[in-house]
């Protein structure tokens, strides 16, 4: 069993490698894990 930060979500974004995302224990919600593809995209300028 996990505890403290164990339990809260990793999300990693590698942009040299895509996306690739971690969820430690379980507990990213769908807008933790939109919110770390959104950074990872390069900017449209």
């Amino acid at each position: 069993m996990h505890t403290g930060a164990e339990d809260e979500a990793a999300i990693e974004a590698a942009a040299a490698q895509g996306i690739r995302t971690r969820d430690v224990g379980g507990k990213a919600t769908p807008d933790e894990v939109t919110a770390a593809v959104i950074a990872s995209l390069p900017a449209l300028s």
